[in-house]
Order: C-alpha cells, then structure tokens, then sequence
C-alpha cells in the first residue's frame, strides 16, 4: 500500500512539535508496511514561513500540486494530512481524489482562528471548510469532542471517524536529570508557540497575587504573536525580575532548559477555543522528558489519577501558586 503526506503547514524547521509529529507518523506508517512519502511546502519549492494570505495561498497551492504529480507518477492508495483549513485549492483538490483522503484535526478549527484574530483564514473555513470535509473519505481526531465537531460541520452526510490522541517517539526525547528543590526558589519552563490558548496571563497574574516564601520564576522558551502581550503584563505587574523570555531553543540548549527548571507549564486556555478535552503534543514532551507538569483541561491520555501532572480549572481565574509549590515537594 502507498500513501502520501500531505503538510500543509509553514515550515517553521525541523525541530517544532508538529514537524517532528509528522515525521514520527510518516515513520510509524512505514513500520506498517506502507509506502509512504511526503509532500510539504519545502519539496513544493515555498521554505519561506510567511503568514501573508497570498502567499499563504500559493504555498498550499502549490502543495496539492505537488501531490497531483506525484500521483500522476506513482498513483498512491490515500492522501493523508494535518487539516488546518480548507481553501479553493483544497476544496479543488478534494473533489478530484476525496474518496482517497484521510484529514487529521487537532482542534475546532473556527474557534481557533476566532480566538487568533485571523479573519481571512476564518472566513475561509467557514466557506470552504465544511465543503472539503464533505468529499473526504474519512476523517481522525484526537478527541471525540473533536470528531463530534467536525461530523457536525458535514451533516447529515456521516463518513468514517477514527479517534486517536496524539503521539510523540519518547526514543527521541532525552531524559532529565532533576534539579534539587528545597522550597526556597521554583523555576517554572513554558516550552510552545505561545497563544492564547495557552493563557500565561494565568500563570503571571496568579504570580503577582503569591504571598508565599518561595520566590517563583518563570522562564518562557518559544516565540509567538502575543508575547508583545505577555510582556506588557509582566512590566504592569513588576515581574520583571521573575519572568524571563528567552526565544526559540533547540538541542543541547534546550535540554539545559529542562535540567534548570522544576516544572513545566502545559496549555491553560483551551476553553478560550471552546474546548474541554484536548491531546496537546507538549504535555506528552514534558512526559518524556520527566518534568511534572500542570495544565487546565482533560488530556485524554493522562488519568485524573495520574501522578505526574497537576491539572487546574479551565477559567481565567489567576493560577494560585501555592497548590504549584505543593505539588513540586
């Protein structure tokens, strides 16, 4: 059986948690037994990461082209891909081979794209999205929340649903040494493209209300566009001594991140997208790694019981730091 990935997302580089996600699925297909190549906007001749719709447009554009090609060369048995949004291009594309594509969705798409203000690719979703969805063969979503979602979108039509949460290859994830904690200093690390659905707010404002004797720090390793944001909150709250944000980090840096802090800081927002549940890729990262984590929404891949995690309400009520300091001694 032969198979082709399609990835319609910008190439950020090889090192971002859904550029290795795809990679591992590509390898677990061929585990399988499956032939399986991939198409991404690199091998499409667009290594630019620009937002800028146009060329937003060209790129995927360009994408299903190169994957009609390819097809053209060496007919494939399925297409399967990350969904994002739906857009001429792929509506074009899904009618012409719908009956072999197989989307993968990660979140309620239009709520996300509220929730980041990009009103072009919204109001592309809203148009173009539910007509895509209605040529493809199946669909899998992380969370049954997620298909429900989407079966919603294409009614009363109704194709296969798979549910499945996201997965990550711990091989490839190095494990930490801890460092010491003796309740004097706590050293908190949020790893991400940082957006709303994140919520540090939380997290700084519930750092600014702490009376406690555990002088608390934040370290922030990633970019994003709200951290122009975050920022201006961390000066209004006079943290700046506390909150640090040091960029996009890889490798052997990176580890040093992780060896230094106490515990990691999963997505605390995700109701800010309409969601309960959600299989978010960095809370299977901080797993691997073995730093306790704290996060606020039902990962459906981690027990209420289970010990390793501290899980918070889904408001955006500041986070108390103390239950934080508790769970870390």
């Amino acid at each position: 059986m032969k198979g082709l990935y399609i990835n319609l997302q910008r190439f950020l580089g090889p090192n971002t948690g859904v550029q290795k996600k795809i990679m591992q699925q590509i390898e677990g297909f061929r585990k399988a037994g499956i032939q399986m190549e991939l198409v991404d906007s690199v091998s499409a001749g667009f290594s630019e990461s620009s937002r800028n719709p146009f060329r937003t447009f060209q790129r995927r554009k360009a994408i299903f082209q190169k994957a009609s090609d390819m097809d053209a060369q060496q007919r494939v048995d399925f297409f399967y891909t990350r969904y994002s949004c739906g857009d001429p291009s792929f509506l074009a594309f899904a009618k012409q081979n719908g009956s072999r594509i197989i989307t993968e969705h990660q979140t309620n798409e239009e709520n996300e794209l509220k929730a980041t203000g990009e009103k072009i690719r919204l109001w592309m979703e809203k148009v173009y999205g539910p007509r895509v969805l209605r040529e493809v063969a199946a669909i899998v979503g992380v969370t049954d929340e997620i298909i429900q979602y989407e079966m919603s979108r294409i009614a009363p039509r109704s194709i296969p649903s798979f549910c499945l949460g996201n997965g990550i290859d711990p091989n490839q994830i190095p494990v930490r040494t801890p460092p010491p904690f003796d309740g004097t200093r706590l050293n908190m690390l949020c790893v991400a493209h940082v957006n709303t659905w994140h919520a540090l707010d939380r997290v700084i404002k519930g750092m600014a209300e702490y009376t406690g004797s555990t002088r608390i720090f934040l370290n922030v390793v990633g970019d994003g566009a709200i951290l122009p944001e975050l920022k201006s909150l961390v000066r209004e709250k006079g943290l700046g001594q506390n909150v640090k944000f040091h960029g996009v980090k890889n490798g052997k840096d990176l580890d040093t991140f992780f060896e230094a802090n106490h515990v990691a800081v999963g997505s605390l927002g995700v109701h800010r997208i309409h969601m309960q549940k959600a299989a978010i890729l960095k809370n299977r990262e901080y797993c691997s790694r073995g730093i306790p984590f704290f996060y606020a929404f039902e990962d459906v891949d981690f027990p209420e019981n289970f010990p390793f995690h501290l899980r918070f309400p889904g408001n955006d009520a500041p986070v108390h730091m103390q239950p934080i300091v508790d769970f870390v001694k």
